[in-house]
């Protein structure tokens, strides 16, 4: 199963006016319980140059994201998943 989310994103500091679209999703491997994630954005405001040096940070806030989520263990795990699914179950991914 692929799981997704689809966003516009305004990106701080908010007075470049630097947004994008953004779509994170986790697609199963062939290795059992490792999933894929693909990131795509897609600027739709903002000076390029902005975009790319306001897009450094973000990424690596969303690096560190997932780095914290490692070091968690199978029940923390458990319970975030369980907030994520109540929380999304109502809402349709389109791919």
């Amino acid at each position: 199963e692929v799981l997704g989310i689809r966003t516009t994103a305004w990106l701080a500091p908010y007075d470049l006016g630097v947004s994008q679209i953004l779509t994170l999703r986790a697609e199963p491997t062939l290795v059992e319980g490792v999933v894929e994630l693909k990131l795509h954005i897609v600027r739709l405001s903002g000076e390029s140059e902005n975009w790319v040096n306001v897009n450094r940070r973000f990424l690596r806030d969303i690096r560190k994201q997932f780095l914290t989520w490692r070091t968690l263990d199978a029940s923390q795990r458990t319970g975030y998943a369980e907030r994520a699914e109540q929380t999304f179950s109502s809402y349709a991914v389109s791919p």
